[in-house]
């Protein structure tokens, strides 16, 4: 797996350890949050700033490759021992971006998707009691 798969995957396992809403909609705060999470659990610090260049956030010039200090704590956040165990328990799982993308979209859409019928539900209530109340 090339860094950049790497990078993908850290990112994916991220987003499904944490259970929030999908990172293309993070705000400030969580990326604040993360970077606080992530140094406690590894003892590394890492800015937000730096969260914000690997989710992307933050365009880079070319693809974004954090130092190997960056790439240990985010392994350590996710259970590896640091980034070279993170890789060799992950060489043989390969993923292309167009799949991280297509799952992280599916995560947003579902969010979305259970919210519309409900609104709809309550619209029409409010509405026919409005119709039968006149």
């Amino acid at each position: 797996m090339s860094d950049n798969e790497c990078l993908d995957k850290v990112r994916l396992e991220i987003e499904k350890k944490l259970n929030w809403e999908p990172s293309s909609l993070w705000k400030e705060f969580d990326y604040i949050m993360l970077a606080q999470i992530i140094s406690e659990a590894s003892s590394i610090t890492i800015s937000p700033h730096t969260l914000k260049r690997l989710f992307g956030k933050i365009k880079y010039n070319d693809q974004y490759n954090p130092q190997l200090a960056t790439k240990d704590a985010l392994s350590l956040f996710l259970g590896y021992s640091n980034w070279t165990d993170f890789i060799l328990k992950n060489k043989t799982t390969t993923i292309e971006p167009s799949e991280v993308e297509k799952e992280i979209t599916e995560k947003g859409k579902k969010k979305k998707g259970v919210f519309s019928p409900y609104l709809i539900m309550i619209l029409m209530g409010l509405f026919s009691l409005m119709v039968y109340n006149v």
